[in-house]
């Protein structure tokens, strides 16, 4: 799959190979970790803004394959925020929109196990249900 020091060792090599612009590179040749399911796409590195040290990885659906240069281009122009240099605002803004954070994911957390009780589900079950896999790794009790 596409570890982050591969993205990191690439937006780096990038930076020395092509300094001060923007660039992209194709993975269709590396095996990439699509997560789950299969999906039609295809998976690049770029980097938006020549000014900036960080790459992003970019999923793009199939049917964009033939015009990824031109539309990983017109992100070049929304990619100069001071607020995330290199990286699109309009995503920046997105992603800082919908965060959720710790406290509110506990609370929420809280409501979905009260509202599953109330449904009839047992502790246990409702303890099964909500366990999250990275905390049994981990061996964290979370709830």
């Amino acid at each position: 799959g596409l570890t982050l020091p591969f993205l990191q060792h690439t937006s780096y090599a990038g930076s020395l190979l092509v300094p001060g612009v923007p660039w992209y590179l194709d993975l269709k040749d590396k095996k990439v970790e699509q997560g789950q399911g299969r999906w039609d796409g295809e998976t690049y590195i770029a980097r938006f803004a020549g000014s900036s040290e960080r790459a992003f990885r970019v999923d793009a659906p199939s049917y964009v394959r033939d015009r990824i240069g031109p539309a990983l281009g017109k992100l070049v122009a929304y990619s100069c925020s001071s607020e995330c240099l290199g990286y699109p605002h309009a995503l920046f803004r997105a992603h800082e929109d919908v965060r959720i954070s710790g406290q509110e994911g506990g609370l929420l957390r809280l409501r979905l196990m009260e509202m599953l009780g109330d449904m009839g589900m047992s502790q246990p079950q409702v303890r099964m249900l909500m366990q999250d896999f990275h905390d049994v790794l981990d061996m964290r009790q979370r709830i």
